[in-house]
């Protein structure tokens, strides 16, 4: 099960398709990353989803040093 955590509105938070964008992968393949797990996600109370840049960056990092 992913990790859903509410939080209040932040300039830091990305919505899914400049998430995808930037990944260069489609909003079908970030949204299993979501519910596999390996992609954090912020849920509003209205169900809207975002990722946290900080987040972004850290799972970005981790499959870099996966790579190598």
């Amino acid at each position: 099960m992913a990790a859903h955590t509410t939080q209040t509105p932040s300039p830091r938070l990305l919505r899914l398709p400049a998430v995808a964008a930037e990944l260069g992968c489609s909003l079908d393949t970030l949204d299993r990353l979501i519910r596999r797990g390996q992609m954090p996600v912020v849920r509003y109370p209205s169900g809207r989803r975002r990722i946290a840049r900080e987040d972004l960056d850290r799972v970005i990092e981790s499959w870099r040093s996966e790579a190598r």
